[in-house]
């Protein structure tokens, strides 16, 4: 079994290589590995994001369901890389996903929530987008940036179409998580986020009066409701409720996953360009355009 080390990386990223980019990190590919680390270097946020990251990684330690942390330290966070990108843009780039693999996915990304619940750990920011798929499709999550401990306030992000209405300055809880564990269950089902068509307020307002998309004849659907009507106490519960069929499902072709990822890397580097002025993938852009 590999060691995990606890140092400074030496090597400063080629911005070329960034391929995602948050309210605290950066995210770059580096080969096999990805490396996370404060957006702005001098800025408390972005340092205490990127530190809490390592810190909840070290305390979580090697699981099937969480992304492997191959590095880490209080200014970055090296992890696994994962061949099929994001399970939100896996699923929109991939409609006609076979149905045996969106209950895998429901699955394990239900129990790789338990699992963080187990060990004391509030995600505290819960969505399809958080959960990455390795060359296997195997779900494994990541994105603990905004994480904590249970009874304590982590870093507070308000992600509307998975946020239990409460008061915003309340801390993350089980409750919150499984909340959003049942948006992200029903991204997962019908490849979109609850509510998508409509703007952040009105979905505030109508998860406040407990008015959710209809989910009849959706798979798992009694199983999303009951999670945005708090019916359940624990993750391990809905883990019982969700039934994965016996029989094995095809792994869909290497091409396929390997256009998937361009397309991810490709936006990226695109929008990295535009924000920034970056010419040469500003230039990209225009060109796609023409």
């Amino acid at each position: 079994m590999a060691t995990r080390l606890h140092a400074e990386p030496q090597d400063i990223p080629d911005p070329n290589n960034l391929i995602g980019l948050g309210l605290c990190a950066r995210t770059y590919q580096l080969g096999n590995i990805v490396r996370r680390i404060p957006i702005h270097r001098n800025e408390q946020l972005s340092i205490e994001g990127v530190r809490r990251e390592a810190q909840i990684y070290r305390h979580l330690g090697r699981h099937p369901s969480i992304i492997e942390c191959l590095s880490d330290s209080d200014s970055h966070v090296d992890l696994t890389f994962a061949a099929n990108g994001n399970l939100e843009e896996y699923l929109k780039l991939q409609p006609d996903t076979p149905p045996g693999f969106h209950l895998k996915f429901a699955r394990k990304a239900t129990e790789a929530v338990a699992y963080v619940h187990s060990k004391g750990v509030i995600h505290g920011d819960i969505a399809a987008r958080r959960f990455l798929l390795d060359e296997q499709l195997n779900v494994k999550l990541c994105g603990f940036t905004y994480a904590s401990f249970v009874g304590e306030k982590g870093l507070n992000i308000k992600s509307y179409r998975h946020f239990l209405p409460r008061d915003n300055m309340a801390p993350n809880t089980v409750k919150s998580d499984l909340f959003a564990l049942g948006c992200t269950l029903y991204e997962i089902m019908e490849g979109k986020e609850p509510y998508a068509e409509l703007p952040d307020h009105e979905v505030q307002e109508l998860y406040k009066q407990k008015l959710f998309p209809n989910v009849y004849g959706l798979c798992c659907g009694n199983v999303i409701l009951d999670c945005w009507n708090c019916k359940f106490s624990s993750a391990a519960d809905i883990v019982d409720r969700i039934h994965v069929p016996a029989e094995p499902v095809a792994i869909p072709d290497e091409q396929a996953a390997g256009r998937i990822l361009n397309v991810i890397r490709d936006y990226w580097k695109l929008w990295w360009g535009l924000t920034l002025g970056r010419p040469d993938h500003s230039q990209k852009w225009k060109e796609a355009q023409e």
